[in-house]
């Protein structure tokens, strides 16, 4: 436990918070849909941004080289963020509330969001937007319907709704889904940790599952961390 509470974000009620990769910068994502951007070497407010969200956000997380802010929130949007300028540069509209999104640690235009009501977690290209939906294996030999979906090509727009009404019947009698994905250190990677007790590891590139690793008492995987190295999850 601190011996020395130094300082209080006073800004807003924080639901989620990050680092920058330096550790000078704090972003706190707040439960009224603002972001309020933390300096450590000033000990103050660098900025707010109240025009991304309208509802709660759940996740913020930075570039490597920390020049953008990728936001998931409970309205179903994730927005990038240009740090320096303080402008949100896009939005995505979601089919669900995002739970968590993580970008990508070598290109910032690709994130992975997590999303709730039973929705498998989407990679999303924001200078495109579009949004493909990840294959999440719930038992140690997937399914062929969840392989074939892992290899097949990224949806267009026009299809988006017939993608999501197979992917949800995929799911039938399975119960809810629940899932959360991070990327791998390099982002080659995508590990989808599901309520069943699942990690689906998948490549970035081509959205096919390469592994399935089933977590010892199958309890449910709530949150994926890899550490600096890349060598431990």
């Amino acid at each position: 436990m601190p011996e020395i509470i130094e300082e209080f974000l006073d800004d807003g009620v924080a639901k989620c918070i990050a680092f920058n990769r330096r550790g000078s910068l704090l972003a706190a994502g707040c439960a009224d849909g603002s972001i309020v951007i933390w300096d450590f070497d000033t000990r103050g407010t660098s900025r707010i941004w109240r025009n991304g969200h309208r509802d709660a956000v759940t996740s913020v997380s930075w570039t490597k080289d920390g020049h953008y802010l990728v936001s998931s929130s409970m309205d179903s949007t994730v927005v990038q963020w240009k740090v320096l300028e303080g402008e949100a540069v896009c939005t995505v509209k979601l089919s669900a509330p995002a739970v968590s999104a993580r970008v990508h640690p070598y290109d910032a235009d690709v994130c992975v969001v997590s999303l709730a009501n039973s929705l498998p977690p989407h990679l999303i290209r924001f200078s495109s937007k579009r949004q493909h939906p990840l294959p999440v294996a719930t038992s140690l030999e997937p399914s062929p319907d969840t392989l074939q979906q892992a290899n097949s090509a990224e949806p267009t727009t026009s299809d988006k709704a017939e993608k999501e009404k197979g992917t949800r019947s995929s799911r039938s009698g399975t119960g809810s889904l629940l899932a959360v994905a991070t990327f791998s250190r390099r982002g080659d990677l995508v590990y989808v940790g599901s309520n069943k007790g699942t990690i689906t590891v998948i490549d970035t590139a081509s959205c096919a599952i390469l592994d399935v690793v089933k977590v010892a008492g199958g309890s449910a995987i709530k949150g994926l961390v890899c550490n600096r190295t890349g060598t431990h999850l």
